[in-house]
């Protein structure tokens, strides 16, 4: 798993949230440290859309042009709560879309 997120108490609510003794979780906080995690072909991405260095929409096009990351599940975050954002993240092929803030439990569990 790929956390891509600039908000250090963001990062480490899903990471505490989703840890696992059986799961990997990868963190990264800019979309270079993002583009140089997918390498290791992530079985699920949980992306940023506002990042210092670029907006998440570019990281999730690339995700889907890359073969091995083609089928990969996107969750997108956002502190904008725009439908316009959900809209076209969900049209670049993210399986899902959540506003900031959020409840990672509650979340996780579903």
């Amino acid at each position: 798993m790929l956390i891509v997120e600039d908000d250090p108490a963001i990062q480490m609510l899903l990471q505490r949230a989703l840890e696992s003794p059986a799961r990997d979780i990868v963190l990264a906080s800019t979309m270079a440290e993002g583009r140089d995690s997918i390498s290791r072909e992530p079985d699920l991405v949980i992306l940023d859309l506002f990042l210092p260095d670029g907006d998440g929409r570019q990281l999730l096009t690339d995700l889907r042009r890359i073969p091995a990351t083609s089928n990969t599940k996107v969750i997108v975050l956002s502190g904008a709560d725009c439908g316009v954002a959900k809209a076209e993240c969900l049209a670049l092929g993210a399986d899902a879309f959540l506003s900031k803030p959020f409840d990672p439990v509650s979340r996780a569990a579903r």
